[in-house]
C-alpha cells in the first residue's frame, strides 16, 4: 500500500515543473484501494460467519459440511478479485520513474 502511495505522488523530474498525477499512479492508488478493501471485507466477513458457524456447530453438529460450504464461498470472493487485480496490475505499463 505505501509503494501505491508513494506511485500515486507523481513528482515530475524537475521542481519547476507542476505537481501531477499520471494515469499509472492512479490506477496503482486504485489497485491499492481495491486490495485494502477486499482484505476488509473478507475479515469482516470471515469473522462473523466463523463466530456464527462456531455457535451453531456446537447445538447441531450434523451442519458443519453446509457451514464449511459458506466459508469457502468467501474466500472463492478474494480469490476472484485477487485475479482480476492481478489481471489489471499485468496491463500496466512499467513504472519507469
Amino acid at each position: 500500500m505505501l509503494l501505491m502511495l508513494t506511485l500515486a505522488a507523481g513528482v515530475k523530474a524537475s521542481p519547476e515543473q507542476e505537481l501531477g498525477f499520471s494515469g499509472f499512479a492512479i490506477t496503482a492508488l486504485g489497485i491499492g484501494i481495491a486490495i485494502a478493501g477486499m482484505c476488509l471485507g473478507v475479515g469482516w466477513a470471515m469473522g462473523v460467519t466463523c463466530s456464527a458457524a462456531a455457535g451453531a456447530i456446537a447445538e447441531k453438529p450434523e451442519i458443519s459440511t453446509r457451514l464449511i460450504i459458506f466459508v469457502v464461498f468467501i474466500e472463492a470472493i478474494a480469490i476472484y478479485v485477487t485475479v482480476i487485480l492481478l489481471m489489471i496490475i499485468m496491463k500496466l505499463p512499467s513504472y519507469a520513474g
